[in-house]
């Protein structure tokens, strides 16, 4: 008697965390589907995902009896989850709500990355492309009047531009690696829909970006089916559009034309002073060299400007934006997390999908040169392919050539 009563508390348990752990999962699912439509739903489906995926990430550490940290990874996640609430510290009360804010960026791609399942990275790598392609379509429809196009929940063109930039990477790598004619037909769109949207939106970093991402794509599948004459069309070919893009002759590119105009007027500081990246970086360490703790998020422009200092509303750099607003503690915490992953993804570089991590760090590095990375809708996309793509969970991912 006691035997089956033990036996149907471990049922009823087995079920409960089954339960948990689907809920969890479609609230992740349609956060993620969410993510740069609209703003009402992600922020809804995203607050009932956190709940529920810390729900479950307590029952894997009382089932797992593993520490609250676990591996690296989510040793650097949690760093960079409470290095949020030490930014600004000391300065007023009021900074606390948009350091809430960004702290759920890591956290829920820690839960993420505890909760999901790796067999069902698949489907989420599906949502990612289908949601982006949806989202520069309703971007097309609604431009309207307004000079760029914008992903409604995500914004700025810039910043819209670079949450493509990562969606990009997902389509790639689908089209490259995935034996499924829909996941090779989705990846087509989404690398379509994103270059589509770079012309446009006349974002140099974006375009820079994605030449990188479309010659890395090329040189890992090359690299891993031993390819050299693939490997170096795609190096000429990358080269190629660049020389016609930045020749200081006036050459007809057709729908490149606006692209090519617009790089030449960010290279030239008479007529963009922000074309002068390292002027934020000195800018930066002028006002922020010896903070500890910063001046608060979304206070770089405030900051600044007090200090008499070039102005703007973030440094675009990831460097001298963090340094301002979140001081050294965040400086470390970022460089940890990168460290980690990166590290963690040459130890991994062989697994399916491994050019996805691989690809996005190198954007969230080169990128962040001439842009905020990690940041707002971009930023939590980046997150959360980089912690799922580290999943320790060793279950195998079907439909792959790998």
């Amino acid at each position: 008697m006691e035997v089956d009563a033990l036996s149907e508390k471990k049922s009823k348990w087995s079920v409960r965390q089954n339960f948990s752990n689907r809920l969890a999962f479609y609230f992740f699912c349609l956060f993620l589907f969410f993510l740069p439509l609209f703003e009402a739903p992600k922020n809804i489906f995203g607050v009932l995902f956190l709940v529920s995926g810390f729900w479950k990430y307590c029952e894997w550490i009382l089932s797992s009896r593993d520490s609250l940290w676990g591996d690296h990874v989510n040793t650097a996640l949690l760093v960079l989850f409470f290095s949020t609430f030490f930014a600004g510290l000391g300065l007023d009360s009021s900074y606390f709500r948009d350091n809430l804010n960004y702290a759920a960026m890591p956290l829920i791609a820690l839960l993420a990355r505890v909760v999901i399942e790796k067999k069902r990275l698949r489907l989420i790598l599906q949502i990612i492309c289908i949601s982006s392609i949806l989202a520069t379509i309703h971007a097309f429809s609604t431009w309207g009047s307004n000079e760029y196009p914008e992903l409604n929940s995500v914004g700025h063109v810039n910043q819209s531009a670079l949450y493509l930039v990562f969606s990009m990477i997902v389509g790639g790598a689908l089209l490259i690696e995935s034996n499924s004619r829909i996941d090779k037909v989705l990846g087509l769109l989404t690398v379509f829909s994103a270059i589509s949207f770079f012309v446009p939106s006349r974002s140099l970093v974006a375009a820079i970006c994605g030449g990188l991402i479309i010659l890395g794509l090329f040189a890992i599948d090359s690299f891993r089916s031993l390819s050299m004459r693939r490997f170096l069309v795609s190096v000429a070919a990358f080269v190629s559009l660049f020389i016609i893009l930045l020749a200081p002759h006036s050459y007809k590119v057709g729908l490149l034309e606006p692209l090519r105009a617009e790089i030449f007027m960010r290279l030239d500081p008479s007529n963009n002073s922000l074309s002068e990246r390292d002027r934020f970086v000195r800018s930066a360490i002028t006002v922020a060299g010896d903070s500890v703790f910063g001046f608060g998020l979304k206070n770089y422009g405030d900051a600044t400007e007090i200090a008499n200092e070039f102005r703007t509303t973030h440094g675009h750099n990831i460097f001298a934006t963090v340094l301002v607003e979140r001081g050294w503690v965040g400086v470390t915490a970022f460089f940890l997390f990168v460290v980690v992953i990166f590290a963690e993804f040459l130890k991994r570089s062989s697994e399916p999908y491994a050019m996805i991590g691989l690809l996005t760090i190198v954007i969230v590095v080169i990128g962040g040169l001439g842009q905020t990375t990690l940041h707002q809708e971009h930023g939590q996309l980046a997150l959360i392919l980089l912690s799922l793509l580290t999943s320790p969970a060793p279950d195998t991912i079907s439909d792959c050539r790998c």
